[in-house]
This record gives structure tokens, C-alpha cells and sequence, in this order.
């Protein structure tokens, strides 16, 4: 359709070119649950860093957290997960930054070369800067408490569905959705 919707009413979604959709339910995900409900979503803007690197990592098939480190929230070896993300013998690498830095890009990408090199061995020259992403709407926000003031909500024939609902996961997503196609 790729219309605006700009209102929704029991059985009716009301598009801007004045055409409506009737249908017994609606299932709504994302912010287009702002068109029925005051629910505030808040997300985490995320600065992921990808790096080459020979260095051959253990544990490369899982994602590596780091809760005590003031700058890495997590390092995933993509290679590890499939090495068609590369067409070289080395291995990919995302680090990914949470929290806003006083660092200029290029002393954070150096920074966070420092800290591979100290978490995972190798020299300078075996990581190699390769991209940069600032997702400004990468994961969902939760606070403390969050659980308790979310869940699925269904409103009449309306569901409010999506990871904001459950959990700010892919699995969050799936689970809410699999609950909105049960009450249809």
C-alpha cells in the first residue's frame, strides 16, 4: 500500500488518500503502535566498529560480553558464525560501543584496537579498522522494571505486538508475534 495511515477505528485503518482497510484484527508492531497507544520507545544508539584480524579466536561462536569494560558492550567473530564474510583467511570482527564517548572516531577506533589486542592477544598490525556504523536506533531501551509495564496489549480488535511488548530481542519479536497470531 505505502500509505500513511492516519487513523484507526475498530475495523478500519483510514489511509491518507481517504481509501480504508476493513479487517476483524490489527496487529500492530514498531511505532505504529503510537497511533493507538501513548507507549514511549525509547532505544540504545549503538557505534559498531568492524576489524580483520588474523588472529585466531576461541570461543569465536558466541558473543563475547563485556559488563566490566567502560567502552566494548559486546565483540562478535562474524567468521566464526560463517566464513563467507570473508573472502580472505582472516576473520571479521563487530565490537560494538553502547555508551556516548568523548573520543573522536579515529581514537576510538584505535582505542578499541588496544582493547582487542589486550582481550584477545596479537599485535597492531593483526587488526586491521575496516568500517563504522552509528545506529541510532539499534536495540531497544529497557530500564529497571521494565517487564512489569509491558507485555502483549490488545485493545478491541487492536494488538500491540513487537519486541517493546515481551523483550528487545529478535526472539522478543518472534514470541510477541506468535502470541498477536494466536488471539486472531
Amino acid at each position: 500500500f505505502n500509505r500513511k495511515v492516519l487513523n484507526i477505528s475498530e475495523n478500519k485503518i483510514f489511509l491518507e488518500n481517504g481509501d480504508f482497510i476493513r479487517a476483524k484484527a490489527f496487529v500492530l508492531t514498531g511505532e505504529s503502535s503510537a497511533l493507538v497507544s501513548n507507549m514511549n520507545i525509547r532505544y540504545n544508539n549503538v557505534k559498531t566498529f568492524y576489524f580483520s584480524s588474523t588472529i585466531k579466536h576461541k570461543g569465536g561462536n558466541y558473543i563475547h560480553l563485556f559488563p566490566n569494560d567502560n567502552l566494548i558492550n559486546n565483540v562478535a567473530i562474524l567468521t566464526s558464525i560463517s566464513k563467507s564474510y570473508s573472502k580472505k583467511q582472516d576473520n571479521l570482527i563487530s565490537v560494538s560501543v553502547l555508551k556516548s564517548n568523548p573520543l573522536k572516531f579515529s581514537e576510538l577506533a584505535k582505542e578499541l584496537k588496544r582493547r582487542l589486542i589486550n582481550y584477545y592477544g596479537g599485535k597492531e598490525n593483526d587488526y586491521k579498522f575496516l568500517k563504522y556504523f552509528d545506529l541510532k536506533k539499534a536495540t531497544l531501551f529497557q530500564e529497571s522494571g521494565y517487564f512489569q509495564n509491558h507485555g502483549l496489549k490488545r485493545k478491541g480488535n487492536i494488538i500491540l505486538s513487537g519486541e517493546k511488548t515481551v523483550n528487545g530481542s529478535i526472539e522478543g519479536a518472534v514470541s510477541s508475534g506468535l502470541k498477536a497470531a494466536s488471539l486472531i
